[in-house]
């Protein structure tokens, strides 16, 4: 206005400001990547070192029912310790397509084997849960180029020799529940407050559950939020878990990291043992409190075992079995 000075603003002592590396990081988790898998396309995540040395990149893969996001606490700390991630989702799963065109998990194993193809890497460690750890244990054992240089397995649905052949015999249970599954919510609160009560979500670490329950669901049109997965999907795949992935099995040479948990019977300590028998510097650890959902359960009692085996601090040229308290 007219007859009024503006005062002039005091210039402030220049400044440099230091920006937090891991906060662009942290974004670019949540920013899908796609490729197809036989004209199905699939996402995929890349989450950076934190580290300017990094180190060889991880290929992480997720349970039947889950997401690639969801395992975000875990990421977090294997890319503190220098670790790129490059995390799949199945398909079905998070934001990949979804089909009921396979009949088993050799299915899984060969998009595991693409998804390496289309990274272009020739050196990389493998993790997996559950079904991405059955899926990562079979296609490092077709893998020709021997591409996957150690394992780490948390829980993977491998049984045991025996108890698999029942399969020829006995449903899978698994399969029955999933079936008869709710896919559709009002919204995330309802969702957050069943399962919250649900005896598998209760132990969850609260980021771990914040990431499941923004990356395995999606908003429909009518503004409710239902599962990415299709029940159908998921009772499908559970009854895709065949005999005869032990031959696979056996032939690993590499060495393998398993964690298990006294509250689940999925990988018993017997399996654990065949897992490992072939590599001196293979090791097997138990958690004495979790359950088959550990790794959403101590996030960080998982990624401490693998940064430690993949760095070579864990049990060199002897192995071990461990349950902690």
């Amino acid at each position: 206005m007219r007859g009024f000075k503006t005062a002039k603003r005091k210039k402030k002592p220049w400044r440099r400001v230091i920006r937090n590396p891991m906060r662009k990081r942290q974004s670019e988790i949540l920013s899908p990547e796609f490729f197809r898998f036989r004209k199905i396309k699939l996402a995929y995540y890349s989450v950076p070192s934190a580290l300017k040395a990094e180190k060889e990149p991880i290929l992480f893969f997720h349970a039947n029912g889950f997401s690639a996001l969801t395992y975000s606490p875990i990421y977090e700390d294997l890319s503190k310790a220098g670790y790129p991630v490059y995390a799949l989702d199945f398909m079905g799963h998070g934001l990949s397509e979804a089909t009921d065109e396979f009949r088993d998990w050799y299915f899984f194993r060969d998009q595991v084997l693409a998804f390496l193809d289309h990274l272009g890497l020739e050196s990389v460690f493998g993790v997996g849960h559950s079904l991405g750890g059955a899926s990562v244990l079979l296609a490092a054992s077709n893998d020709i180029k021997q591409r996957f240089r150690k394992l780490a397995v948390l829980d993977p649905t491998v049984l045991t020799p025996l108890t698999s052949n029942l399969l020829y015999f006995v449903p899978n249970p698994l399969a029955k529940l999933a079936d008869k599954r709710r896919a559709v919510f009002k919204n995330l609160q309802v969702v957050e407050r069943s399962y919250r009560m649900m005896p598998m979500y209760k132990r969850w670490q609260p980021k771990s559950f914040q990431a499941y329950l923004k990356s395995a669901f999606r908003i429909r049109s009518d503004g409710q939020f239902e599962l990415c997965l299709p029940p159908k999907i998921e009772a499908q795949i559970f009854r895709g878990l065949r005999p005869g992935h032990w031959k696979n099995y056996r032939i690993l040479r590499q060495q393998i990291l398993v964690l298990s948990a006294t509250r689940s019977d999925v990988t018993p300590p017997s399996a654990c043992r065949k897992l490992t028998r072939n590599n001196l510097e293979s090791a097997y650890f138990r958690h004495s409190d979790g359950s088959h959902f550990f790794p959403m359960e101590d996030p960080s009692w998982v990624s401490n075992h693998i940064t430690r085996f993949l760095s070579g601090e864990e049990n060199q040229g002897k192995r071990k079995y461990e349950t902690i308290s």
